[in-house]
């Protein structure tokens, strides 16, 4: 499936609201766990997850894509279940880790690179969630 700006557009439409519509939308990987990794070794890359990931002013969207890059299945997380958000350079600063503790104890690990080919907006709408969440984890 080709990624560009108006797919990744239309692949959160559904998820939009009257008064809560998603503003940022980023593509990013679940990191496989360091577990899975040393047990799977060079296969591990096969346990990393792809996501497009949105942004509203109260919730984070995850749509989990298949390997032909097709959207699989969704989770939608709201920022008061949100207990923690790390946010650090990845890459020498070519993309962030954002890491995301929930109130129930589980943790999201999200790399993005600031650059993906054919999404345009990626680098600005990164930059808009950092500092949206950086907002958030602040309040």
């Amino acid at each position: 499936m080709k990624m560009d700006d108006v797919v990744m557009k239309q692949a959160f439409s559904q998820f939009d609201k009257e008064n809560d519509t998603v503003l940022y939308r980023i593509y990013g990987v679940v990191m496989a766990t360091l577990g899975k990794m040393m047990l799977l070794g060079s296969l591990s890359s096969f346990a990393n997850k792809y996501f497009l990931i949105g942004f509203s002013k109260t919730r984070m969207i995850l749509i989990q894509l298949d390997l032909l890059g097709k959207p699989k299945e969704s989770q939608v997380i709201h920022f008061h279940d949100m207990k923690s958000v790390q946010i650090a350079n990845w890459m020498f600063g070519m993309g962030k880790k954002i890491n995301i503790e929930l109130t129930d104890g589980s943790t999201i690990r999200l790399k993005v690179s600031k650059k993906v080919i054919g999404l345009k907006e990626q680098k600005e709408n990164l930059d808009s969630v950092c500092n949206l969440l950086s907002i958030k984890k602040n309040h």
